[in-house]
């Protein structure tokens, strides 16, 4: 999940060119406004170690979900097989046990680390991000997950991140359209900044807090546009985009 309010401390000086911001985001790229100022600094040799959107040209996107497990996960869960769409979840693995691991038993259903207890990496020394990566691999281990995807809470990224993730093998997935359920989006305006902004090669973030209600809705109005939702995996074997 997005810390609204530590982003915005975090990034400070933009709150002082609020104009330019609200005018930096690459065309059909939806981004919140301060994370999106956050990625124009990060040098290219960073941001190149990173996934953000596929370069397909056929109408295919991918759905994420941050955060859990959650209660709600397993409705989520229920609802995508209902559907027939597959979804990756990122789990912070500090929360995983012997009953809610089963959640993600399908064969829809893929999982990627989240960190162990959803830290800002920001904030803590190389030493620190290889322990809680190495943490959560063991913790994936136990319960016979497949190690293959990372991504950090917040979106942080920087190049020792990049250096730990090559070393264990695991790619590292951010998103090119965020859907801000994080931001107390729901409903309409939910809907609506993803049905209207969604893209080709979109990885789209949600969250595990997510109405299912809405959810649902948002799901068919994808299909609806012509849009087909695949794996992850599927999606990735194209070269990524990148915002800058």
């Amino acid at each position: 999940m997005i810390n609204k309010k530590a982003l915005i401390i975090f990034l400070f000086p933009a709150i002082f060119y609020s104009q330019k911001i609200d005018n930096i985001e690459v065309k059909q790229w939806k981004l919140y406004k301060y994370y999106n100022y956050y990625l124009k600094r990060i040098s290219e040799n960073v941001l190149h170690n990173f996934y953000f959107k596929s370069s397909t040209n056929n109408k295919e996107i991918a759905i994420t979900f941050d955060d859990g497990p959650l209660k709600n996960t397993d409705n989520i869960i229920s609802l995508l097989l209902e559907q027939n769409v597959p979804a990756t979840f990122f789990v912070v693995t500090g929360k995983l046990n012997k009953s809610n691991y089963k959640y993600y038993q399908h064969g829809l259903i893929d999982v990627g680390i989240h960190t162990h207890s959803h830290l800002d990496y920001s904030k803590l020394t190389k030493k620190e991000k290889y322990d809680d990566i190495n943490k959560s691999i063991k913790i994936f281990n136990l319960y016979g997950f497949q190690i293959k995807y990372f991504r950090p809470a917040y979106g942080i990224i920087d190049k020792d991140i990049a250096e730990i993730l090559r070393l264990n093998n695991l790619k590292g997935i951010i998103w090119s359209l965020d859907s801000q359920d994080w931001n107390r989006f729901r409903g309409k305006k939910l809907i609506d900044n993803i049905i209207n902004n969604i893209d080709n090669g979109d990885i789209i973030l949600f969250h595990d807090r997510i109405d299912i209600s809405d959810l649902k809705k948002i799901i068919i109005k994808i299909k609806s546009k012509g849009f087909k939702i695949v794996s992850l995996k599927n999606l990735t074997r194209y070269r990524s985009k990148f915002p800058y």
